[in-house]
């Protein structure tokens, strides 16, 4: 499996829904009034955290990465950057997630097929709700060769991936040269 996030795999589901949510209902956070998470008691009980005190603390709460997930490109990894655990918008609506509870579903399932829901009420007394099972980038929903290469770009940037790109469709080569000089490229 390649990880999306640069989250806990545990709370991997909870983002996808959120991030979906947003997309399905452009969401606007403003109108958010209360978000509730559930999951396997595993992330229920350890993922229950505040993600603004360290980028570790980050990675591993729910409530972070839902509400990244729904202001934020949640595979961007500036998400974990430490300017952002400051940002008030972020820490606002993580605060608006009220609950990251045990569901017996996804106990069922869990570690094989890890999955999580979210529930968001808005202001008008709407409620949407998504629920992930196999998130994105487990092996029940690997990750597309354009979102893989995505990925990639994101990490190393778009000029070191063209060049290490053409390296590594060379590896059948004699030597990899090609493939260490692009390694030690700085952009």
């Amino acid at each position: 499996t390649v990880k999306p996030y640069a989250a806990c795999s545990d709370i991997r589901p909870m983002i996808q829904a959120a991030a979906e949510l947003r997309t399905i209902h452009r969401i606007v956070p403003d109108r958010i009034v209360r978000i509730d998470a559930e999951g396997p008691t595993k992330a229920a009980t350890q993922n229950d955290i505040d993600g603004t005190v360290s980028v570790m603390a980050a990675q591993y709460s729910a409530q972070f990465n839902i509400a990244a997930a729904l202001i934020a490109d949640p595979s961007d990894p500036a998400t974990y950057d430490p300017a952002n655990l400051t940002n008030p918008a972020l820490g606002a609506l993580q605060a608006k997630v009220a609950t990251v509870t045990a569901a017996a579903e996804f106990d069922e399932t869990y570690a094989w097929k890890v999955g999580g829901r979210v529930r968001i009420t808005l202001d008008d007394g709407s409620v949407l709700e998504r629920t992930v099972i196999g998130q994105k980038g487990s092996m029940h929903s690997p990750l597309t060769p354009a979102e893989l290469d995505q990925k990639f770009t994101g990490l190393v940037g778009a000029h070191r991936a063209r060049h290490l790109t053409a390296a590594i469709r060379t590896l059948g080569a004699a030597d990899i040269d090609s493939l260490s000089s692009a390694l030690r490229q700085t952009e």
